[in-house]
């Protein structure tokens, strides 16, 4: 029997809105997105653990404000920024410029905001989007002020104004995934891969996996890799080989 050919495909991971999954953990979170003219203060915090779908969920909400537009339905432009893209030497236009052309902005990491420089350029976007009656949207391992979890980014607040806003915002949580949470993502990983897995695999996968989307998204990278350093497909044989390996 022929031996199957295995490629290095490259890995593209899609956060449009048509390819968001509905997982059940993120409904509450879908609901605040969902109804973002109506958040207090015009902010919201969007808090899950690593890998939960906070960057695929607020790529998707830009996407979906964009395309319903303003009060009068004019249309909305928006912006992603790294917590990295608002240190000073990073920042290449002025904020208020920013916020002028993007009522709709989003600070993925916002917990990484390290240092005072960091956050006032923070703060003082965060006035931006309000005064265009826009809306600011932070997404974060943690919710502000709580004690995080053990490998949990932790918000270190350096000026008081800005935790006091931050505060003052909603919290959305991801909660923990479901089974049906995780089968769909674990076929999204591999899907992102362009890797088509017999459906027995999965299942061998998922119950000796830790449940968490992190750990399925480290273990559909390191079969990826097995795979092409091995120049083999991926089987039930090097899942295992794999699995016990990681022991």
């Amino acid at each position: 029997m022929p031996r199957q050919l295995t490629f290095a495909l490259p890995t593209t991971v899609d956060y449009s809105l048509t390819s968001l999954c509905p997982l059940g953990c993120q409904a509450d979170a879908r609901t605040w997105l969902n109804n973002w003219r109506d958040w207090p203060n015009h902010g919201l915090v969007l808090m899950g653990a690593q890998a939960s779908g906070k960057t695929h969920l607020a790529q998707a909400w830009l996407e979906s404000a964009q395309e319903q537009g303003g009060a009068g339905k004019e249309q909305l432009q928006g912006q992603l920024l790294r917590a990295a893209d608002l240190a000073p030497e990073r920042l290449a236009a002025s904020l208020g410029q920013l916020a002028a052309e993007c009522p709709l902005v989003v600070i993925d990491d916002a917990d990484q905001l390290a240092s005072l420089a960091m956050q006032e350029g923070a703060l003082h976007l965060y006035h931006a989007v309000q005064r265009r009656g826009g809306y600011l949207l932070l997404t974060a391992r943690s919710a502000p002020g709580q004690v995080a979890d053990e490998g949990a980014a932790r918000w270190g607040f350096a000026l008081a104004d800005w935790a006091s806003r931050v505060r003052a915002m909603a919290v959305a949580a991801i909660g923990q995934p479901g089974d049906q949470d995780l089968r769909q993502v674990l076929s999204k990983l591999f899907n992102d891969r362009q890797l088509l897995p017999d459906p027995a695999l999965q299942d061998y996968l998922l119950a000796r996996t830790e449940r968490s989307f992190a750990s399925l998204g480290q273990l559909v990278a390191a079969l990826d890799a097995y795979s092409l350093l091995h120049q083999r497909p991926i089987t039930l044989p090097l899942a295992r080989q794999v699995l016990e390996n990681s022991v």
